[in-house]
Parts: C-alpha cells; structure tokens; sequence
C-alpha cells in the first residue's frame, strides 16, 4: 500500500498539476490591489496625519474630539456661500474673511479624513452599547491593508476549488473508465488496499498543497499590505465592526485560513465521493459544483456547507465553529462509506456471483 501512495503522490502528472495551480495562484494573489476608501485617494496625507494624531485604542475622549471637530468642519463648509454673500456685499471685513477662509481651506484639507473617523467613532460606540462592555475597545489605526485581505478571503477561492475538483476526481475515474476497477474488485484485497490507498493520498497530497498555499499567501499579503498592528480586536475593522467576535486581527487570519483550506481539503473529499458514485467524471464536476454554487448564492450565511467553509467568512462569524466542522465530517464520512460500500464492497459481492 505504501508502495501505491508513493507511486501516486509522486508521478509526474501530479506534481506538474500542483507547480501550475500554485504558479497561477501566485500571480493572481500578487496584482489583487488594496481596497480603500475612495476619499482617501483625495486626501491621503491628510488621513494619515489625522489618524496619527488619535491612533491607538479608542476613549470617550477621542471620540468626542472627533465628532466636535468633524461638526465644525462640517458647519464651515456649509457656510461658504453664506459668508461670501456678505463678503461681496460689504458686510465682512478683510481680517474676518481672511480667518474664514483659513479654517475654510482647513476644512477642505482635513475634511475627508475626519468624516471617515467620524463614521468609525459612531460605529464604536454604538457597538459598545449594543454588546457586552467587557470586550476589548476598539482602536483607530490604518484598517485597508487588513480589510483588503479579509474581503479578498470572503470569497471561495476558485482557484482552490478547482484544483480541489480536478484532483478529488482524477483520483478515482480512470480506474473506472479504463476498466481496470473491475479487474481489482476480483482480487481478494484489491478493493480495500485501492479504497484506502486512494483515500490516503489524496488526503495527504491535499493537506500538503494546502500548507504550501497558505505560505504563499501569507508571504505575498504580508510583503503588498500594510498588516502590522494586529493586536487589535478583529471588531475595530469597518468589515467586522458589528460583529463582537473575540479574536485579535492575527488570530482572525490564522483562524481564517485555516477553515478556508479545511474547505479546500473538503471539496477535493466529496468530489472523490461523488466522481466514484457516478462513475463519471463530467457528472461528478457537475454535481461538485453544483454543491459549492448553489448553497453560495442561494443560503451564503449559513456555516454547514462547503461553499461557507471555503470562503471562511461565515464559519468564522459563528460562535460555535464546532458545530459546523462535526457536521462536514460525519456528511464526508456517511457519503465515503456510501462510496465504499456500493463501489467496492457490493459490486464485489455481485462480480463474485457472476
């Protein structure tokens, strides 16, 4: 059997499919942009030495300066054509019009930047008022390079999930197609050294692309966004800032990645099953896709299905991420066994008969 894992892992067919898929997703990961805000890219300085100025975690100090602050700057813009008028007509002097349009100028300059704070300080605390007062505060720091990064992982990666497909279906179709299932059916352990030998593998070769995977994405996010400071709560991000989810930025990722590949290591599985139960290869991508399209589009928020633990979001917004993973496991291990016992042991029953 070992001789078998071996012989598969390392064939040549394999290991090319697993250069190509991790190349391609290399250069995809490498030109995803940052995802900011568009008033940034108006005002960028500005935001920066405003953020600067009150980073850090979050106080009903900071707040207040904020919201008083980005009130005044509101309420000089809105005056311009007011005190213009009167400008015009006479009713202002120099020196009052020249300190008008300084905090004027002011307000156009820095604007931006506190009305993006502003939001953020309204959403701090009315989600301190919604939930439990014992969790961590906020804090205001630059957020894009991880909200990038965990908008970008909201998704399932259809990258992944086509290796997963090609791989989970590869492993068990030509023995059907070529006929050479039948020829180990007869044999007196055939059939459970090939079920488990293929089951192995495929595992093992799964796993390993998923470790690799998760290496190249964390060194290419890391070396393109800006990922520091991820000790804050996951909950001070404008993605996950209703949601009171006890992780830190750091854990969030690592937690995130880890599901969205257990996903992966899913899909390659079921696909293995289904491609072996309709002996058919085009049938089995079909209904594959099928499994991770439909409960995507139709129910994205419920943790259950493939589709969510490949895009990792909604398995990590549950409280009880267990519940989830018990309920994949014992689907994979019904259908495996469903696979085993209808491929392998009755058709063995029957060729015996025969």
């Amino acid at each position: 059997m070992y001789y078998e894992i071996y012989k598969v892992l390392f064939s040549y067919k394999i290991i090319w499919l697993i250069m190509a898929f991790l190349l391609i997703k290399t250069a995809v990961v490498c030109i995803l942009p940052e995802l900011r805000d568009p008033r940034i890219k108006i005002s960028k300085n500005q935001y920066d030495k405003v953020l600067e100025e009150v980073a850090g975690e979050t106080s009903p100090k900071k707040e207040q300066y904020i919201f008083e602050t980005n009130e005044h700057y509101l309420s000089t813009l809105n005056k311009y054509q007011d005190n213009l008028n009167l400008y015009l007509a006479g009713k202002i002097d120099e020196d009052v019009w020249k300190d008008y349009t300084n905090e004027y100028n002011e307000a156009k300059l820095y604007g931006n930047a506190f009305s993006m704070l502003n939001e953020k300080a309204e959403a701090f605390v009315s989600f301190r008022t919604s939930y439990d007062s014992d969790l961590p505060l906020q804090a205001y720091f630059y957020e894009y390079g991880w909200h990038s990064v965990f908008i970008y992982m909201s998704f399932p990666d259809p990258i992944l999930c086509i290796f997963a497909l090609i791989i989970g279906i590869q492993f068990i179709c030509p023995e059907i197609s070529s006929g050479s299932m039948q020829v180990i059916l007869t044999s007196k352990k055939g059939r459970r050294s090939l079920f488990i030998t293929k089951l192995i593998s495929l595992f093992i070769l799964l796993g390993s692309t998923a470790i690799i995977n998760i290496i190249i994405e964390l060194v290419v996010f890391y070396s393109r966004f800006y990922l520091k400071e991820g000790h804050w709560p996951l909950y001070s991000i404008t993605l996950f800032i209703s949601n009171p989810i006890k992780l830190n930025l750091y854990q969030a990722l690592a937690l995130l990645m880890v599901i969205r590949h257990m996903g992966f290591i899913f899909t390659g599985l079921f696909a293995f099953c289904i491609a072996g139960l309709t002996e058919n290869a085009s049938h089995g991508m079909f209904i594959s896709i099928l499994l991770i399209l439909l409960p995507w589009l139709l129910i994205p928020d419920i943790p259950f299905t493939i589709s969510a633990w490949l895009s990792g979001t909604p398995v990590l917004k549950v409280s009880y991420r267990i519940t989830p993973l018990i309920v994949l496991i014992v689907t994979l291990i019904i259908t495996t066994w469903i696979f085993y016992y209808k491929k392998f042991l009755l058709r063995k029953i029957i060729i015996h008969k025969n």
